[in-house]
């Protein structure tokens, strides 16, 4: 393993963020498996171009309170204690050219889909919708015209698909002023 000089951050008990010139994203502690979804209790490390200066910035998608963490040099975005995450992907969901972090916030019995992203010069929520009715139990970000993301690519979406325990799974995509359902 090569050594570089490194900052640390802590992101959540037991895992660490590390990085440092020519350091690729590390994670202690956390084995995930799915690069565009994630609702476990250890974070999932995305890197992707997040305010669109052609570098990576890295975000840590966990669970709980504060769930959402966006590095940037040093800057560091963190997810509002109101909200808890429950489930969180990368991707540009709304068309802005730039991914966001799609998720799930839960504040108490409530749900809301939340956008956080770059906007207006600074990381924050560019969108949180009213409570969704039905209550998602969780989704995953698909394309409508069926094609299959590359590899980890993160921006690939164009729609967000929510599952549901008692009725069917519901699709909707971004018309420029909110999710609208689609067949």
């Amino acid at each position: 393993m090569s050594l570089f000089p490194a900052i640390s951050v802590i992101l959540a008990a037991g895992t660490i963020l590390v990085l440092g010139a020519g350091c690729s994203l590390a994670a202690a502690d956390s084995a995930a498996t799915h690069p565009y979804s994630h609702s476990a209790a250890k974070p999932l490390l995305v890197e992707a171009d997040f305010d669109g200066d052609e570098r990576g910035e890295f975000a840590s998608l966990g669970s709980g309170p504060g769930g959402v963490v966006i590095v940037d040099g040093d800057s560091i975005y963190r997810s509002r204690g109101k909200w808890s995450v429950a489930q969180a992907a990368v991707a540009d969901l709304d068309g802005s050219g730039l991914p966001e972090v799609v998720a799930l916030l839960d504040s108490g019995e409530k749900r809301r889909l939340g956008l956080i992203g770059w906007h207006g010069g600074a990381y924050r929520e560019r969108l949180v919708s009213r409570p969704l009715a039905p209550r998602p139990d969780g989704f995953r970000l698909i394309r409508l015209d069926g094609s299959a993301p590359r590899p980890m690519e993160t921006q690939w979406a164009d729609a967000i698909e929510f599952f549901y325990k008692d009725a069917p799974s519901a699709r909707f995509r971004w018309n420029g002023f909110g999710f609208v359902h689609v067949e």
